[in-house]
């Protein structure tokens, strides 16, 4: 899906906020370019209804749980602590791809700095380590609840998967770009008021949602409540 959500202005920027510790939150380098969410739900042949027809009929089973894929990326391949008017022109190195770097010469190498985008990229890391919130008597082992929030859009969860692509290095090895590919699983277009909401799937959807839920209409209401759900 592309930034249909995330729009807004130029300044606002991605987060991947911590909902344990607002102090690990990620705010994004640059904003992604693009971002998926899947929602899927389970279903399953009823009965049979007999050879004269080209399908059975289906009954709904249960909901699974909402997917996020997102890729960011982190940049620190412009030094600009003594930064001159030659140090703004084009950058060949970054221009390069991957496959050339090797070929540049060393005058169009990134030089070394302190710089070092894994850096950045560690504060990800960390979101996916395990952690006690519990006490030494009844621990909670788990990593960190987040969210991640572009603009409107709001995913709420856990990240299952993290994967990091150095894309440019400096002379002395250091990675100066690096494309991060982030999967959370949880909720999307949802707000859990507690952590333990969030686990339990008791959460406050953006999406308006109906008194007892469709599973509990009659055949004479759903119709109004579909309108409802679609204003």
């Amino acid at each position: 899906m592309s930034d249909l959500f995330g729009g807004g202005a130029a300044s606002d920027k991605a987060k991947i906020h911590c909902l344990d510790n607002a102090d690990w939150t990620v705010t994004a380098q640059f904003n992604p370019t693009s971002f998926k969410y899947t929602r899927a739900t389970e279903w399953t042949l009823e009965q049979s209804i007999g050879f004269s027809h080209a399908w059975q009929r289906m009954a709904f089973k249960t909901g699974k749980i909402d997917e996020l894929d997102v890729t960011l990326l982190f940049d620190e391949s412009e030094d600009t602590s003594d930064a001159t008017a030659a140090d703004f022109l084009p950058n060949m190195a970054a221009l390069a791809p991957p496959s050339m770097q090797g070929a540049l010469p060393a005058s169009m190498k990134p030089t070394p700095t302190e710089k070092d985008a894994l850096a950045l990229v560690g504060a990800l890391h960390n979101l996916t380590m395990p952690v006690n919130f519990g006490s030494a008597d009844k621990p909670e082992i788990r990593p960190p609840a987040v969210s991640f929030v572009w603009g409107k859009f709001e995913f709420q969860g856990f990240i299952t998967s993290l994967s990091n692509e150095v894309l440019l290095f400096d002379e002395a090895g250091g990675a100066r770009r690096v494309k991060s590919t982030l999967k959370l699983q949880g909720h999307a277009l949802g707000r859990a008021e507690s952590i333990d909401d969030l686990m339990d799937a008791k959460y406050k959807a953006e999406v308006k949602t109906a008194g007892g839920g469709i599973s509990a209409a009659t055949k004479g209401d759903r119709k109004g409540i579909l309108a409802d759900l679609l204003k």
